[in-house]
């Protein structure tokens, strides 16, 4: 059996470590003047990577950057500068990677293209193995009057009766 003290030791000990602690689901709370400011500073929030993680959004990342960067979108919304010029702004600053959504230009061209052109290239290569499938499946069917006199000439019961022995 558990002493008292021991007994309080241990509970003490679980609700400390069942207690939140603060930071762990920090939450941003932000104040806007109107609902449109509101969703604009939503809708870039989720269009900007963060540069520390891979693959997500400034939205979702819990790093120091994505913090100053959220903060960064807000201070521009709230201050009334348009999305353009605000993704114009993390664009100069942190490079084009820092969007989800590249413009179109020489350097991204294949980003927008290439899954265009390996759909095509797909597309072309299938369609040329059901020709050529189809093509072979014709000729086996089919065999012309050379393959058939050839063919008959040599069977075995063909032969045996040129012989002479009548299929014995």
């Amino acid at each position: 059996m558990m002493q008292p003290s021991h007994l309080c030791s241990a509970c003490l000990l679980l609700v400390l470590t069942l207690l939140p602690v603060p930071g762990w689901g920090s939450v941003d709370l932000w104040r806007f003047d109107n609902q449109t400011q509101e969703k604009r500073y939503l809708a870039l929030i989720e269009e900007v990577r963060c540069p520390k993680c891979d693959g997500q959004a400034i939205a979702g990342s819990n790093a120091p950057i994505a913090r100053d960067l959220r903060e960064t979108v807000y201070q521009q919304v709230t201050a009334g500068r348009s999305d353009r010029d605000i993704r114009l702004f993390l664009e100069l600053r942190y490079g084009e990677s820092i969007l989800y959504r590249p413009k179109l230009s020489g350097k991204t061209m294949w980003l927008w293209l290439g899954p265009l052109l390996f759909l095509l290239v797909g597309v072309i290569t299938l369609i040329a193995v059901v020709w050529r499938s189809a093509s072979c499946q014709n000729r086996h069917a089919e065999p012309d009057s050379a393959h058939k006199q050839t063919d008959t000439a040599l069977s075995p019961t063909a032969q045996g009766n040129q012989s002479g022995e009548g299929g014995r």
